[in-house]
């Protein structure tokens, strides 16, 4: 057997923010790059908080050499946007670190946009990697939305670095619009989430439902008060119209666990309902087992990509722009999902008894191979 020559791989992730969509994206690309170098190549992970990262991926079993740092999220946020020369100045200790490394890759979310502009700058550091070694450069399954392009002087930068990249992958139609205003000459391609490279198996351990067996409602919760009141009257009107007797929280970070727990004190006098959590480590470490023939209701991306994967349908609900979005692509991609806004929808039937002929159960294979496609062109040799 041909032995493989040794690899070095730098990935730029938001995970070690303690988010599940973001942690998974990196455990599942690490376990297909695991699995074709193993021992035979060296990783270095640049997120925003190394510890959290190192906690998460040490249940994981890699033979892969990892190491995990914080040299470009460090510096991008010490720097404006656009910080230019001043960026180059603060990586030029650290140049040597970089001078083996071959790739260099963007992974998945959205978290490159003007809600956190000082992101920006990653992209910028990379290119300047990029002079240094000249290794290649690759983003995937980015979301750009918001992102203000009238003043296009301001992300000169950022714009010449992305000119640089191999390809930028995006998840959604209005990143894809937003590459395209800031020039034409960006190689880019819209594909989905980077979360559908995984193996289905690793994310999703589906149930059948028991015969006479009464539904669930299984609910991924984010956001303020407007969100807790609105759960609070869905799990009601549940309850008032015997649709369920159980209820099921998914945590996609420890902050959802906060807001959960006040929905539940709301409920300590219903003596016949039931509450099952399901915490954000919980849900990272094994597989969900969720029932496609459940009630779901989301406010978190990844909770109703999940759901969606599943085979269930459900509801997803309008809590800012941003998230709009998030949840407007997977419909059109073909989760099945219906979307409402909470002010001003009134709770009723339609909600629980709606069906589907779309989920993302039915779509993985296709959606898969997108990401394959785009895995074998960055980390598979010619």
């Amino acid at each position: 057997m041909k032995k493989l020559n040794h690899k070095v791989f730098y990935l730029v992730s938001q995970a070690g923010f303690g988010n599940l969509g973001d942690e998974l994206i990196l455990r599942e690309w690490l376990h297909k790059i695991d699995n074709i170098y193993g021992e035979n190549a060296t990783v270095y992970i640049d997120v925003s908080q190394p510890s959290i990262c190192q906690f998460m991926l040490a249940t994981c079993s890699f033979s892969l050499n990892i190491k995990v740092q914080d040299i470009l999220w460090n510096i991008s946020r010490q720097h404006p946007v656009e910080a230019g020369l001043s960026l180059k100045n603060e990586l030029m200790p650290y140049l040597e670190n970089f001078s083996k490394v071959e790739i260099v890759h963007i992974l998945g979310g959205g978290y490159i946009n003007d809600t956190w502009e000082f992101n920006k700058n990653l992209i910028t550091l990379c290119k300047f990697i990029q002079d240094f070694c000249g290794c290649k450069l690759f983003a995937t399954g980015i979301g750009l939305f918001p992102f203000e392009t009238q003043n296009l002087k301001k992300y000169r930068f950022f714009i010449n670095a992305l000119k640089k990249f191999e390809f930028v992958d995006v998840r959604d139609e209005e990143s894809y619009k937003i590459l395209n205003n800031l020039d034409t000459e960006i190689i880019k391609q819209q594909t989905c989430d980077d979360i559908f490279l995984a193996e289905k198996h690793r994310l999703i351990n589906n149930e059948k439902l028991q015969t006479n067996k009464q539904k669930k409602l299984c609910i991924f919760l984010s956001g303020g008060d407007l969100v807790i009141n609105y759960t609070i009257d869905l799990i009601e009107f549940s309850v008032n119209q015997k649709k369920i007797s159980n209820v099921l929280f998914i945590c996609c970070t420890d902050d959802d666990l906060v807001q959960v727990k006040k929905i539940i004190v709301y409920f300590n006098l219903y003596k016949n309902l039931n509450f099952q959590i399901i915490s954000f480590f919980e849900a990272f470490i094994k597989p969900l087992q969720l029932n496609q023939d459940d009630m779901f209701f989301c406010t978190r991306f990844h909770g109703h990509l999940l759901a969606s994967l599943s085979g269930a349908t459900g509801i997803c609900a309008s809590t800012t722009p941003y998230y709009d979005v998030k949840h407007q692509s997977l419909i059109k991609l073909g989760s099945g999902f219906a979307m409402i806004g909470m002010h001003d929808n009134k709770i009723s039937d339609w909600m629980f008894d709606r069906t589907s002929h779309e989920n993302f159960s039915l779509l993985y294979n296709e959606l898969n191979n997108l990401k394959e496609k785009i895995f074998s062109l960055i980390y598979v040799d010619k």
